[in-house]
């Protein structure tokens, strides 16, 4: 989407959220693009839900490969196989995974706290020049759309807010399995997780 065009839609969005009927200002605003801009538009939508869903499937495998917090028993299957999912599914086995699980979940929230207090400090002792280039400079809210510093209301900063705290949240959990990839790699003298894996496999037989 070419700048140009990105600024036509800020603004189209700007006005929409103070019209009382958004959809039909909306829709008269676009009934006047050309088929060009149109295309254009079609284009960066798909190509941001895209991005949105692979970020998602990826997101999803790495918090589904992560490992219990506790010891794994010799008879336990490896998660993610079919074999794993027949042993979840054994009723004498539920209570073992709820309290792994808790324990995954009560991880997560501490972790959240870790960032949100961090964050919260940092930004009370940062201190910023409200320069003339940073007024100018934009940033993205997420939706295709962008909005300057000197002209973003309170709400938009919010959402870009909520934006870096899904981005850290997200980094510090890629962080962590990063370190686990690591570490099994440094135990085990291979040089990816793959052969890892393996040497693991063939050294429980």
């Amino acid at each position: 989407m070419t700048s140009v065009l990105r600024r036509a839609v800020y603004e189209i969005a700007r006005v929409a959220s103070r019209t009382d009927d958004a959809i039909l200002f909306i829709r008269s605003e676009v009934a006047k693009m050309d088929r060009d801009q149109l295309g254009d538009l079609a284009v960066a939508y798909i190509y941001s839900e895209a991005q949105s869903m692979r970020r998602g499937v990826t997101l999803a495998a790495e918090r589904a490969a992560e490992e219990p917090r506790r010891p794994r028993r010799s008879q336990r299957p490896r998660r993610g196989t079919q074999a794993w999912a027949v042993w979840a599914d054994e009723p004498e086995n539920a209570e073992t995974l709820a309290a792994e699980y808790e324990i995954d979940e009560r991880l997560r929230r501490e972790l959240h706290v870790t960032l949100q207090d961090a964050m919260d400090k940092y930004a009370a002792e940062l201190r910023i020049e409200w320069t003339a280039e940073l007024l100018d400079a934009e940033f993205a809210l997420g939706d295709g759309t962008s909005v300057s510093w000197g002209d973003a209301s309170r709400e938009q900063h919010e959402l870009r807010m909520a934006m870096h705290r899904r981005n850290a949240i997200a980094g510090a959990e890629g962080f962590a399995r990063h370190s686990q990839a690591i570490e099994l790699l440094d135990n085990s003298g291979a040089s990816s997780l793959r052969e890892a894996l393996s040497l693991l496999k063939v050294g429980t037989k």
